[in-house]
């Protein structure tokens, strides 16, 4: 795999996931706004392809335009109940999209490993931080056996009568015992690791904040602000 272009310290992204947060309550002015969460949007994506994550890029980026042309809708088609409900949905996800970006950047970017000794750093409690981490991490292992069972499950669509393949029950039955499973194996990886240790851990690639760091942390700042 090729190294990221640009590496941030992992406490940089935890700084990125508040900061986006904090859009939800900046900019009253609605055009104000939409400018700093685009402002937010753009940077993080740029950080994502910046780390070779092309398609979560385009992911992210398509479900944002998406997501923007539903909220618009209503200037379009004005009077239907139906679609102000629809562009009302898609107008608190879109400010709530940065925060939830910039915890994708962060999941996306760093390893468990870095994710530990950057809670180490903050000087933040093993008990908030195990399963803090563990909780991140599960999430794309999660989703990555999710897409297991569903193409498992397309194997056997023409096999199944029709009245079973858009039965709810079928599909969460595996997904939860692939989970269950999941949660075990994280659970004794954890325990290899030696996570539940006292003290002081060393780690093979230190966690240093550097002048790219300060940089993008002062203007998304600026951004917040003004």
């Amino acid at each position: 795999m090729r190294s990221a272009v640009i590496k941030l310290d992992v406490r940089c992204k935890l700084g990125l996931v508040l900061l986006a947060s904090l859009l939800l309550f900046f900019g009253q002015h609605l055009a104000h706004r939409q400018v700093k969460e685009l402002v937010f949007v753009v940077g993080l994506l740029g950080l994502l392809a910046a780390n070779r994550r092309y398609h979560s890029v385009k992911i992210y980026g398509t479900l944002y335009v998406v997501l923007a042309l539903i909220s618009f809708l209503p200037t379009l088609l004005s009077g239907h109940l139906l679609v102000e409900r629809f562009a009302a949905f898609a107008y608190g996800g879109m400010r709530m999209y940065p925060g939830l970006l910039a915890g994708g950047v962060l999941v996306h970017s760093s390893t468990t490993s870095e994710l530990f000794q950057a809670f180490d750093q903050l000087h933040i409690s093993r008990r908030v931080a195990i399963p803090f981490v563990t909780m991140l991490r599960f999430i794309p292992h999660f989703a990555e056996e999710y897409k297991k069972v569903i193409k498992m499950f397309r194997l056997r669509w023409r096999s199944l009568p029709v009245a079973k393949r858009f039965n709810p029950g079928l599909y969460a039955l595996p997904i939860l015992n692939t989970a269950l499973k999941s949660a075990d194996d994280l659970a004794k990886s954890a325990y290899t690791r030696g996570l539940k240790i006292e003290g002081e851990r060393h780690y093979y690639q230190p966690n240093q904040w550097r002048m790219i760091d300060t940089v993008v942390m002062v203007v998304a700042c600026l951004v917040l602000v003004f």
